[in-house]
């Protein structure tokens, strides 16, 4: 069984400019590693609000940064604290939490077709 990549594309506006968004395989990873995530059950759960905004500014860095790269782009922001410098208010980000749950969620999922192949 192979898993599929759905990985949709996304823009985002922070401070009136609208970025890229993209949450490649990559991305993920960084966002987990730098939210000290070792798996996916914490999404969705109630987090203290330093937690919240750390996880909303990061996953808003690495995916913006994904989306330039996909477009062969320089990314703005050299940091996720660039990033946070330039952030009015946390609605802004919430594009980027939404869009990094539903990249997760599609990224595990297994074709229609290889489901159905194995089913023969």
């Amino acid at each position: 069984m192979r898993l599929f990549v759905y990985i949709r594309r996304m823009e985002i506006t922070i401070n009136g400019k609208s970025h890229p968004l993209f949450f490649s395989m990559n991305a993920i990873e960084k966002i987990m590693e730098a939210n000290k995530m070792t798996d996916f059950a914490a999404l969705g759960e109630a987090q203290n609000p330093a937690e919240s905004l750390k996880f909303a500014r990061i996953c808003a860095f690495y995916g913006i940064k994904a989306g330039y790269k996909k477009q062969g782009k320089k990314c703005p922001y050299e940091t996720a604290e660039d990033l946070g410098d330039d952030v009015q208010n946390f609605t802004e980000l919430t594009a980027a939490m939404e869009g990094f749950s539903e990249s997760v969620s599609g990224f595990f999922q297994v074709s229609p077709a290889e489901v159905k192949a194995e089913s023969l």
